[in-house]
């Protein structure tokens, strides 16, 4: 009767290691989804930021020559520095923006890799749990 016990117990712990394995990596699919929607997402805000500083930027040069032309200083070195000013703003706008993507990314990406070795880690667990219940099941070192 105790060996019939442990075999039960044995084939209890063997499934529930298999769901559990299971489980974690469809847990681990969900989490590298989620990681590449958030990401995308980023992406699309970090777009639509880029397009408002171009847009801002064209905006300023536009008025900036206005207000030369009403002056009658359109093409004097005001309006150039001037619109060297507005471009070096736009490019360092777009370039902060690249960078934090940059970021996004790479913090994306090591939160997936993290949410893989946890998965592996707890499979080997698993697996050793199986094992141990295996050995346990045989009589151990009795």
């Amino acid at each position: 009767m105790a060996t019939g016990i442990a075999i039960a117990g044995l084939v209890v712990a063997v499934v529930g290691a298999g769901v559990g394995i299971q489980q974690q990596a469809a847990a681990s699919k969900d989490a590298r989804e989620a990681a590449g929607e958030a990401r995308d997402a980023d992406a699309r805000v970090r777009a639509r930021e880029r397009r408002q500083t171009i847009r801002e930027g064209r905006i300023a040069r536009g008025a900036l020559a206005n207000q030369a032309a009403q002056v009658g200083a359109t093409g004097s070195s005001g309006e150039l520095g001037g619109l060297s000013g507005i471009k070096t703003q736009v490019a360092s706008n777009i370039g902060f923006s690249r960078q934090r993507e940059a970021s996004s990314n790479r913090i994306t990406t090591l939160g997936i890799r993290s949410n893989k070795k946890l998965s592996r880690a707890s499979t080997a667990q698993g697996i050793g749990n199986v094992g141990g219940s295996v050995f346990s099941a045989a009589g151990g070192f009795a």
